[in-house]
């Protein structure tokens, strides 16, 4: 009786054991009959473990391949379908064969894990998460104060944002901040970039593809942004080079809130918040046809424009100081300090690369100084001395005017004057 008593509290601890854990696992006999089926594959498979218990395993998983030729595990993806009219469900799968004393085949464990979340695990694992919130956005002018706050506000909605700004404005880092921002900030924020990739590709890439949808599709077809921003946020970037052809994809996506695979007949849901961006003038692509109105209005519920930094001339010299304090201590350096006069200059330049030509020009100043050096003109990139530097004001530099461009001669220039006039 006592050892009836122990064996029953074993026996209880190994289904607690069993039925707390996340990944679904189901056991089989020698004859590949389901013998038992934790909670969690129950909750994965959407059946009662009484409705399949002795049932083959090849009726939930047509697929799978159960002639092992040794003892180890196999990583495979499974497929499933409940009923022939129930969509489709992926798993990954660990299978686990169970071998006799004499190497007969006893059974098989096999454990399932959705095959989405493993993908979004990896997907954050690889970097695809919120790396920047709003305190990481310097600067202190009233556009940019404004522009925050109305943001900040938007981050607390699901409703779609348009990012609108000239090349270099920090308009992907906006949306890595209302994502961080938001209750979406624990799962995936993915950015795409639309003018990067081939138009053949990019519809792939958005929505994934299905085995056998063109030649060189993978085994199992793949998962699109789409899919693995599933929860979290999508970022469209240059949103402005998408082909026609698949802006209308995209509005039904927007209005939908479904996708289908390249190659594909099933619906898949999703839930994502949508962040797009541009510099170009959606406006004019309407009325050259080149833009659909339908999907401006309906990525336009929110639309922020971020003005170019000389506009805002007020931020300069804060993210002067925040690009010296970042890479001086990157390149493990005393915080380097910059000439009044050059930091004059820096103020009525037009910058046309906006705080990303800014930020490149301050990197390269402290490559070309030593430790501890204060820097001077000569240490600034030449392309600063070749192109308009004002807003088509004349810069007074030891006494003669010079309009729109400092001469080519940085070397020249350490001890000059420079005064906008």
């Amino acid at each position: 009786r006592l050892m009836q008593n122990q064996l029953n509290v074993l026996l209880k601890r190994y289904n607690y054991v069993i039925n707390s854990v996340h990944e679904g696992i189901i056991a089989t006999d020698s004859d590949n009959n389901i013998v038992h089926m934790n909670r969690s594959a129950s909750r994965l498979l959407e059946l009662e473990e009484d409705r399949v218990l002795g049932k083959s395993i090849l009726s939930l998983f047509p697929d799978l391949n159960i002639s092992f030729a040794d003892e180890r595990p196999l990583e495979t993806e499974l497929d499933y379908k409940k009923t022939s009219k129930s969509r489709k469900k992926s798993f990954m799968a660990t299978v686990v064969p169970i071998l006799g004393e004499n190497k007969e085949h006893m059974g098989v464990n096999i454990s399932i894990r959705n095959l989405s979340e493993v993908q979004s695990y990896a997907s954050r694992l690889m970097g695809s998460f919120s790396k920047y919130s709003f305190d990481d956005i310097q600067g202190n002018s009233l556009a940019l104060k404004q522009i925050k706050e109305s943001l900040r506000k938007a981050a607390l909605t699901d409703s779609t944002i348009l990012i609108r700004g000239e090349s270099g404005t920090g308009k992907e880092l906006f949306a890595h901040a209302v994502h961080t921002a938001s209750y979406r900030v624990d799962k995936n924020f993915i950015a795409l970039n639309c003018s990067a990739i081939p138009d053949s590709l990019l519809e792939s890439e958005l929505f994934g593809y299905e085995e056998g949808a063109f030649t060189g599709a993978k085994k199992g077809g793949k998962p699109g942004k789409f899919e693995l921003a599933r929860g979290g946020t999508i970022f469209l970037d240059e949103i402005g080079d998408m082909p026609l052809h698949l802006q209308s994809k995209l509005l039904r996506v927007l209005e939908n809130r479904v996708i289908e695979r390249v190659g594909g007949i099933e619906q898949i849901p999703i839930d994502v918040r949508i962040i797009a961006a541009t510099n170009r003038n959606l406006e004019e692509m309407v009325e050259n046809h080149e833009f659909r109105d339908d999907l401006y209005y309906r990525l336009s519920v929110i639309p922020v424009f971020i003005p170019p930094l000389r506009e805002r001339k007020e931020d300069i010299p804060i993210l002067i100081e925040h690009f010296l304090a970042k890479y001086s201590k990157h390149m493990g350096r005393s915080l380097q300090r910059i000439d009044p006069q050059v930091q004059k200059m820096l103020l009525h330049y037009s910058w046309p690369g906006n705080i990303r030509e800014l930020q490149n020009t301050i990197e390269y100043a402290i490559n070309m100084s030593e430790d501890g050096q204060m820097i001077g003109m000569e240490h600034l990139p030449n392309r600063l001395f070749r192109v308009g530097n004002t807003e088509n004001k004349p810069l007074q530099i030891n006494g003669s005017l010079f309009k729109g461009a400092i001469p080519n001669q940085p070397g020249k220039l350490k001890n000059m004057e420079i005064e906008a006039v």
